[in-house]
């Protein structure tokens, strides 16, 4: 646990080894880090470790282990997961495995958490970033967009953040966990709106990352993911940040050599992800701390 204030974070901790590189799994919003692992070791988290890698998955404040619980209280922001809690994430991380290398890996919502910290707190040590579905815009057109996102996540959401002070999708029984009002308000500003700027001291996202060299990445998108990570929203991230000529982005589905068309969820879930495509994000580490090492040499 890592005790913020009157939150205690829950912190996975998967190792066979006292000195691996580690790596940083961040789940994105209504869900909790069972995302990556299952309690029988299952999973991407117990794959990494499996191959040599110390591997670290928090539960954001008040998810899945983490306490208190979500309510009508709870004032957890986006801004706060971005300035507090993932520099504490990676300070815990350094205390208990001294490094100099660490990678990033996010589903969904938790990949523009991941580079909004980048974007405050550049961290030469963070060595590559492992992208699934993620977007930070929803541009992409079609009925299930309408129903899902704008009439289901905004329109029907601020009716229940209002009513009940949170946005109740553990409840609704469409995702893991619940989320806090504000940081609900926060995510929803930045889906809807084309420039990426916080709301509390304008800073500008977007023209920041875009100046930055940042670490190379790997977007992961599934063929069937028609919404919440679409392959041309995926894209257009890249663009906004000018990542697009060193970023790899890879489509996951039957027509591209996989055993499934895999959607937002399966693409980390699915049994035949451990043989289709999780061991192509390891050789995306490896290659890049490959790099790193003829660098230093």
């Amino acid at each position: 646990m890592i005790e913020l204030g009157d939150d205690k974070i829950a912190l996975h901790r998967f190792s066979n080894t006292t000195n691996g590189i580690p790596v940083l799994l961040l789940h994105g919003s209504i869900e909790n880090g069972r995302i990556f692992f299952t309690k029988n070791g299952k999973g991407l988290a117990p794959f990494l470790c499996r191959n040599g890698y110390d591997v670290f998955v928090p539960d954001m404040r008040g998810k899945g282990e983490s306490s208190p619980k979500i309510n009508a209280q709870h004032t957890h922001s986006q801004r706060e997961q971005i300035i507090v809690d993932i520099p504490a994430y990676i300070d815990f991380i350094q205390r208990i495995n001294p490094f100099k290398q660490i990678h990033f890996i996010a589903h969904s919502w938790g990949g523009v958490l991941l580079l909004a910290n980048l974007a405050r707190t550049p961290d030469e040590r963070v060595k590559s970033i492992t992208f699934f579905g993620v977007k930070r815009r929803i541009g992409i057109r079609s009925l299930k967009k309408v129903l899902l996102i704008d009439m289901g996540w905004k329109t029907i959401g601020k009716y229940a953040v209002k009513k009940k002070g949170y946005f109740p999708a553990k409840d609704w029984k469409i995702g893991a966990d619940n989320e806090p009002k504000q940081f609900y308000v926060e995510t929803n500003d930045w889906l809807q709106n084309k420039d990426w700027i916080c709301s509390y001291d304008q800073f500008n996202y977007s023209k920041v990352l875009s100046k930055m060299n940042l670490p190379p990445i790997l977007s992961l998108v599934g063929s069937k993911d028609k919404v919440l990570g679409h392959y041309e929203d995926a894209k257009e991230l890249l663009v906004e940040i000018d990542a697009l000529d060193s970023s790899k982005l890879v489509i996951l589905g039957k027509n591209y050599g996989n055993q499934l068309n895999y959607g937002h969820i399966d693409m980390l879930t699915s049994h035949f992800a451990p043989q289709d495509h999780f061991p192509e994000v390891v050789n995306w580490l490896r290659k890049n701390e490959e790099k790193q090492e003829q660098l230093n040499d």
